[in-house]
């Protein structure tokens, strides 16, 4: 038996994260990321550069830390990788709802959004606590979102995903009929999980869903509002953060979709760093 074999998943998981963590930044793609950061953040808080450039500094760590976990998602021993997502808690599942109405729930691209936020969420759904969750990307955007036939098959087969309670649904694919599909999974009692803010729009034109982060105010599209106006679905504000040496997942209600945001963006103006918003290379912001 390897010495390794011997250490517990939990102190494995805790230096991966660190050592993840520790080297300095040195690519082209991470220091352009920080310039990005540096300048909304200074922004969008009022912040003078030193201060600004701290926080854009845990802005591109934190983005490190979510490209360890899609490499675990990716590529980990499944068991193990189910024993990382079991640990994350789920709060506010009881202030949810009952009944048989669908439920949209809104995310930010916060945190490790693309593998431990909706991999427990479709646990949670697979264990009864959620109605089936539809997870809507979009690969051509994020190709770091892409999983081969044969790595989905291994984690079904070691059900760390449950294929009963969850469902990828891509955007790529196009169509006109995205939406209609969309909101009829609501209609029908599902569990909707979207991002708004896969992309920026121009906050100044009536297709955008518009929320305030700080001093300024960023645009995104208007898709999710569309679903809720036709559905009248429950609406639900989702984020995940950390919590010691794991993660945990906040669940809150809201009236409509304006409110979520607001909620949503109350999250990264108390916390920015986890927020892909600062260091993505896009216009609008």
């Amino acid at each position: 038996m390897s010495s390794l074999a011997v250490v517990p998943l939990a102190a494995r998981y805790t230096a991966a994260r660190l050592i993840a963590l520790a080297a300095p930044l040195e690519s082209a793609m991470e220091r352009s990321a920080l310039e990005r950061a540096v300048t909304r953040l200074r922004d969008s808080f009022g912040l003078d550069d030193e201060d600004a450039e701290f926080l854009a500094r845990r802005c591109v760590l934190f983005q490190r830390d979510r490209r360890l976990h899609e490499t675990l998602l990716l590529r980990a021993e499944p068991r193990q990788l189910r024993s990382i997502v079991d640990d994350v808690e789920i709060e506010g599942i009881d202030r949810l709802e009952g009944g048989h109405r669908g439920r949209l729930i809104l995310t930010f691209h916060y945190g490790p959004y693309s593998s431990l936020l909706w991999l427990a969420l479709a646990r949670a759904a697979a264990a009864r606590r959620l109605p089936p969750v539809t997870f809507v990307l979009n690969r051509q955007l994020d190709p770091n979102l892409v999983m081969s036939r044969d790595r989905w098959d291994t984690l079904v087969a070691h059900d760390v995903i449950p294929p009963h309670a969850f469902t990828p649904f891509d955007l790529a694919r196009g169509g006109v009929a995205v939406s209609r599909d969309l909101a009829a999974t609501v209609r029908n009692g599902g569990s909707l999980l979207i991002m708004p803010d896969a992309w920026f729009v121009p906050p100044d034109t009536r297709a955008s869903l518009t929320c305030c982060i700080g001093q300024r105010t960023v645009g995104f599209p208007r898709g999710a509002d569309w679903i809720a106006r036709r559905t009248e679905c429950e609406i639900v504000a989702a984020w995940i953060q950390p919590d010691q040496h794991s993660h945990h997942i906040v669940l809150e209600p809201a009236g409509n979709i304006a409110e979520a945001l607001a909620v949503l963006a109350g999250v990264v103006s108390t916390d920015p760093a986890p927020w892909e918003g600062w260091t993505r290379d896009q216009p609008f912001f």
